[in-house]
């Protein structure tokens, strides 16, 4: 494997690394939005 193929590999991994801890992020948020709605106001 030469020097380029190596960097793209490389590359790719760390994006496809970010986009899991976006989505990994994202189910969070729509977890915590979901038990917000789910909890009437007046019992905070």
């Amino acid at each position: 494997m030469d020097k380029n193929t190596a960097i793209r590999e490389a590359q790719l991994r760390r994006i496809e690394a970010s986009l899991v801890a976006m989505h990994q992020a994202e189910q969070v948020l729509k977890k915590e939005k979901r038990n917000e709605l789910c909890q009437p106001t007046h019992w905070n």
